[in-house]
């Protein structure tokens, strides 16, 4: 929901996305999202479906796919975000069709209420 705020809707055929424009972000009115889950997405020849990850494999995949490492911080604060991600339920999201899988997750954050973690 506090994306909504930040972002425009951008519509393509009969899916709207939100759109969140980098350059002309306004950094004096930027806020903090706070994260309900991770979510690693996965392709595959299957219908959707979320899978919950043990510790062990979030821990895995965290060390596999850390975004942007160049630009990430210091050692000391990419450790204290996966020591905050690590606190949070995490999920595969395997599916083979993109736009079902999105519908799939909007039903999801639809019909599921995601307790925050602290």
């Amino acid at each position: 929901p506090e994306l909504s705020a930040l972002a425009r809707p951008f519509a393509y055929r009969d899916r709207t996305f939100l759109c969140l424009d980098k350059e002309t972000a306004n950094a004096s009115a930027a806020s903090s999202v706070r994260p309900a889950a991770c979510i690693f997405l996965e392709r595959a020849d299957a219908a959707p479906r979320l899978i919950p990850l043990s510790s062990h494999d979030r821990n895995t995949r965290f060390g596999l796919t850390t975004p942007f490492k160049e630009d990430a911080g210091s050692p000391e604060e990419r450790e204290a975000v996966f020591a905050a991600l690590n606190r949070l339920p995490s999920y595969r999201l395997v599916y083979a069709d993109p736009a079902a899988a999105a519908v799939f997750f909007r039903s999801v954050l639809n019909t599921h209420h995601m307790e925050a973690h602290a």
